[in-house]
């Protein structure tokens, strides 16, 4: 998970069904990508000194597996008003649920 908040991070690891992985800046998760495996990335919109989408196309070319399983975390209203066919692809809404994260490792 890449966030500035750390409270999305601490529900997923009461769960118990997730092992996380939080950073809160964006290059210290392209580091964190290069050197171990991951499942999914949540991503906000902005981290840091690097947006999620410059994250996103990094992840795209360097790990394109990881790229296509990566979503990124907005607001519930904006993920309402966004349209069907958005350009950022998968969005979770916040507050991010353990549903939420399920569905993005499911699909």
């Amino acid at each position: 998970m890449i966030d500035e908040d750390s409270d999305a991070a601490a529900t997923l690891r009461r769960c118990r069904d997730f092992e996380v992985t939080h950073v809160d800046e964006g290059w210290a998760a392209v580091e964190a990508v290069e050197e171990d495996a991951f499942d999914a990335v949540l991503c906000a919109l902005r981290v840091g000194s690097m947006s999620g989408v410059s994250h996103h196309r990094l992840l795209v070319k360097t790990r394109p597996e990881l790229g296509a399983r990566m979503a990124f975390l907005a607001s519930a209203r904006a993920v309402a008003e966004a349209p069907p066919s958005s350009a950022l692809g998968r969005v979770v809404a916040r507050p991010v649920t353990v549903e939420a994260v399920r569905q993005l490792l499911a699909g």
